[in-house]
């Protein structure tokens, strides 16, 4: 049958007794205000006819107290098929937290609690307020125990120096470091590594990068190439075209220090809010 939309409503059986089911708002508006009588199916297997009484907003019959015992919960799913003039009911079950959707995602015995607590949020005028506080939080974000980016790069593999370096930043420093080791030991891609571990979890959508000016066009090749990133670079002929607005036009840049210190491109790129700033060759003065 070819049910239209489908609602939650809600099965409140305290008149039951009486002989009677008061209609939710979500009933209300799905049987039409012109039918005084409507056939009920349940789960698509016990169905029966009922009176409705729209000035009073319930539903009466015999046997109306037995018949519902078949919707388990308080919630139900229902569905109003005009051709029929039938209301159908669902039993809203409870999620199962060994179904496979929960095997394909991170955290999954956190994602599982969200939904479940999402799907038992009651129906009283506060419900936005306690969608809103559950959705809010409904993003499940990946800790930094693993490496993701490794499965996305190319053309390169971390040693193990560098995960525990990459991991180090992550979890203990929170994005906020200064890489020193020697020459030749991979600092540029424990940075770009640890920007990515940041763009993949959300966390990173606007990054400039500053670097000498022999290395502008480098760091944007590698940066496209290994890790699949298109910067755009200060010199680039589109970049100039947006003028003093291209610092905030554009989400990933990448621009050579000098040019950058310039009072007239430094005044631009302070009112720009980046979530990461990544400078190579950096260097750090130290006072006696």
């Amino acid at each position: 049958m070819n049910y239209i939309k489908q609602f939650i409503c809600r099965i409140d059986k305290e008149l039951l007794d009486l002989g009677a089911l008061e209609m939710d708002k979500t009933l209300k508006k799905l049987i039409p205000e012109n039918e005084d009588k409507i056939n009920i199916k349940i789960d698509d297997l016990v169905s029966k006819s009922f009176k409705v009484d729209t000035t009073q907003d319930i539903i009466t019959g015999r046997g109306i107290k037995g018949f519902f015992k078949n919707i388990k919960n308080q919630n139900a799913i229902a569905a109003y098929n005009k051709q029929e003039n039938e209301l159908m009911l669902k039993n809203f079950n409870e999620i199962d937290k060994h179904d496979a959707i929960f095997r394909s995602v991170k955290n999954s015995s956190q994602t599982y609690k969200k939904i479940a607590d999402l799907s038992k949020f009651n129906f009283e005028d506060e419900k936005w307020t306690q969608i809103y506080e559950l959705a809010k939080d409904f993003a499940v974000i990946p800790d930094f125990n693993e490496i993701l980016s490794q499965n996305t790069v190319r053309e390169m593999n971390l040693f193990d120096y560098q995960v525990r370096t990459v991991k180090e930043v992550l979890k203990k420093f929170r994005g906020r470091a200064l890489l020193c080791d020697e020459v030749g030991l991979g600092k540029t891609i424990e940075a770009c590594t640890i920007m990515m571990e940041y763009i993949i979890r959300g966390f990173a959508r606007r990054i400039l990068i500053l670097v000498p000016p022999s290395l502008v066009e480098q760091w944007s090749n590698e940066l496209k190439r290994k890790f699949n990133q298109n910067f755009i670079t200060s010199d680039n002929p589109e970049f100039k075209k947006f003028g003093d607005k291209a610092w905030m036009h554009f989400p990933k840049v990448i621009s050579s220090i000098n040019l950058a210190k310039r009072k007239q491109n430094s005044q631009h790129i302070l009112k720009v809010h980046y979530d990461m700033v990544i400078v190579d060759e950096a260097v750090i003065l130290g006072l006696n």
